[in-house]
């Protein structure tokens, strides 16, 4: 007879065979070392399946996970090595990266502040030393004083889909939040100036596996230090920003004959450091902005175990680090004569470093780990912003901005609203 092995590394515990094979899969019971041996086949069709799969069989029989795969069908066992895999906690490390990309534009968009400026106002002189007889007066320009604190803040909210890659399953997540700010000129004199500033606030993100029934929450609080640097048209913006995070994931495992609820809350953090340098061309009436941006981002997540029955696994400490550069063009006009301004930017973003969000496991009754992979981040994407600017006054402004980010496998859609104080 043929025997069959969940996945590559394993072998049939007692010699004991499930009852069916894998469809397009390699042939063969792995020796230990990853070499297939001739006259079997595996179950596990996917690298997510084929990890749980290994764990799993060497659970052993009288184990109720392994008993319930062992009499499942094929079709059965790889459901079921789906929903064992804890897929959510590879989706959750990708959901954490995708709120830091909210913080970061945040900041960044108070810092990079408009790009058509109040023009200087005139000011009529004249000179004790004149003649009597002189007529008129000399118009001298009169530079506008710059505010030299700022309080601001920003509300926002997201919505965002990645499809599945064939092996992780398709993820949606919903995201809101606000960050308030403060910052101080510490330096300004005409065609340079120096900003430093403070930011601090909460966002939380849900998202969803339907396919893995698998759910998650991540409550996040966020603090960031900044600058603004500016050299006549040129502009340097920076900042670093840190969050701490506890992501609450709930899931399912439904196998032929067995279930099981599991939960899970840990904590976890990002660290990220973000740059961008832009250079303006000012017109009448409208402005436009090259501009290019790098961000550095660091996911730290803490190891915990589920909460559940003999399919609670135990989620080891991981860290990913990745980052992205931007390249784009900002635009900005003045409708009419009003003090409303209408803002739009067009970009591409590339994605370096460990892109795919990744949990290291092993079952709670088990020793055998294993690894799960989330569907990866694209590695480019179209991203957009459009917007308008009410700027009642030099000292206060508000704000409505939509972006998107549109890549191969994901879609994410924002929309910010913003209030500026200056004095």
């Amino acid at each position: 007879r043929n025997d069959t092995s969940f996945g590559p590394g394993g072998g049939s515990s007692g010699g004991t065979g499930t009852s069916g094979t894998s469809s397009g899969g390699t042939g063969g019971t792995s020796d230990g070392g990853g070499n297939a041996s001739p006259g079997s086949t595996y179950i596990a069709a996917t690298r997510n399946q084929g990890f749980i799969a290994v764990a799993a069989e060497r659970l052993g029989v009288g184990n109720p996970v392994y008993d319930a795969l062992i009499s499942a069908t094929a079709a059965e066992a790889r459901a079921g090595f789906d929903l064992l895999s804890g897929e959510a906690h590879a989706q959750a490390v990708s959901v954490m990266i995708d709120e830091s990309r909210l913080v970061r534009d945040t900041i960044l968009g108070h810092l990079r502040g408009p790009l058509l400026t109040q023009a200087p106002g005139q000011v009529a002189g004249a000179f004790t030393a004149d003649l009597p007889g002189r007529k008129g007066a000399v118009v001298m320009p009169a530079p506008v004083p710059q505010p030299r604190y700022a309080f601001w803040g920003t509300a926002f909210g997201s919505t965002g889909n990645t499809d599945g890659d064939g092996n992780a399953a398709s993820l949606s997540r919903r995201s809101g939040g606000a960050l308030l700010g403060a910052d101080l000129l510490v330096y300004d004199v005409p065609g340079s100036s120096l900003k430093l500033g403070v930011a601090g606030g909460y966002s939380q993100s849900r998202f969803d596996l339907d396919a893995r029934l698998s759910s998650g929450k991540l409550e996040s609080g966020h603090a960031a230090l900044y600058a603004g640097a500016r050299f006549g048209a040129l502009r340097f913006d920076a900042g670093a920003a840190y969050s701490w995070s506890e992501s609450d994931i709930r899931r399912q495992v439904q196998i032929r004959g067995f279930g099981d609820l599991l939960r899970l809350q840990r904590p976890g953090s990002v660290t990220q450091g973000f740059a961008e340098l832009g250079y303006a061309f000012a017109f009448q009436g409208f402005a436009i902005e090259p501009f290019a941006q790098l961000a550095l981002i660091r996911v730290s997540t803490d190891a915990g175990t589920e909460r559940g029955g003999a399919a609670a696994l135990r989620v080891l400490s991981s860290d990913q680090t990745l980052g992205f550069t931007t390249l784009g063009l900002r635009a900005e006009a003045q409708i009419g004569t009003m003090p409303l301004f209408a803002r739009a930017m067009l970009g591409w973003r590339h994605g370096f470093g460990e892109l795919t969000p990744q949990a290291r496991t092993a079952f709670v009754a088990g020793t055998t780990p294993a690894t799960v992979f989330a569907a990866p981040i694209d590695r480019e994407a179209l991203v957009a912003e459009a917007g308008l600017d009410w700027r009642i006054s030099q000292a206060t402004a508000l704000g409505l901005t939509y972006s998107a980010a549109i890549g191969e496998r994901s879609r994410d859609h924002a929309l910010k609203g913003r209030v500026e104080m200056r004095f």
